[in-house]
């Protein structure tokens, strides 16, 4: 729950800074718009918070990152987030993180990957966008085919 509400507190001030930089009627007409916009959106049960945009990212991490537990130290950092995708290991020894959430919460992920677990040791996070994949938009799964 600390990732949570770590990338909750992370949203929560991206938003503050963007909206102390609006005039005052423009906030106005901002909180008239966020109150409709609660009210059309379905909220996600677990969080109890309004979807935001959804993006995709790629990371790449590389280190002693295979045999020590990363995949699900990862797996278990994408549920607390609420992200869905996936990780896999490379034939290479890095691992292969794919997922899907807003852009605050992606950036909340980087950062424990660049921890990694204990016993990891992570020289090496790259991170590019990737294309949304459906297939894995609903759950993070530990992948074993690469």
């Amino acid at each position: 729950m600390l990732l949570a509400s770590t990338a909750l507190k992370a949203i929560a001030r991206a938003a503050r800074e963007k909206y102390q930089l609006l005039s005052p009627k423009m906030q106005k007409q901002g909180r008239a718009a966020g109150a409709a916009l609660v009210k059309s959106r379905v909220c996600e049960s677990r969080a109890g918070v309004v979807h935001e945009e959804q993006t995709s990212k790629r990371f790449y991490v590389n280190g002693m990152v295979q045999g020590v537990g990363y995949r699900y130290f990862v797996q278990r950092a994408a549920y607390e987030l609420k992200l869905a995708g996936y990780v896999r290991n490379l034939s290479d020894g890095s691992v292969e993180v794919y997922a899907i959430g807003s852009a605050a919460i992606l950036a909340v992920l980087r950062r424990e990957l660049e921890r990694g677990p204990r016993g990891a040791v992570v020289s090496g996070v790259a991170e590019e966008e990737a294309s949304h994949n459906s297939l894995y938009a609903h759950e993070f799964s530990i992948e074993y085919d690469a």
